[in-house]
């Protein structure tokens, strides 16, 4: 694999691991008790691998790569610095606005 492959596939990692971080503040949602967090958590296990495979596929690599891993990572952490804390600030803003509205 030439060193332009491996770009190519760590950008699309990160951009999985994006998404990912997406996943996590959708699914957020469903955490009330220890039942359905354990539920969250574990679907959000199966879209991340999901779509580390299907990545890796799509592009003809192997996706369980040091490289691809840090990736997913780095992907996931950028998501949670910065879209990501705008997405909780404002779901929380919101979720405090309908508790007001429905009292």
């Amino acid at each position: 694999m030439t060193v332009a492959d491996q770009t190519r596939a760590f950008a699309a990692m990160m951009l999985c691991g994006a998404c990912t971080g997406a996943a996590y503040d959708f699914l957020a949602l469903l955490r009330k008790n220890a039942f359905c967090a354990a539920a969250a958590d574990l679907l959000l296990g199966l879209f991340l691998a999901a779509g580390v495979v299907g990545t890796g596929l799509l592009l003809g690599c192997d996706p369980f790569r040091l490289y691809t891993l840090l990736g997913v990572c780095l992907g996931f952490v950028i998501y949670m610095l910065s879209l990501g804390t705008i997405v909780r600030f404002l779901a929380s803003a919101f979720i405090k606005l309908s508790k007001k509205v429905t009292k």
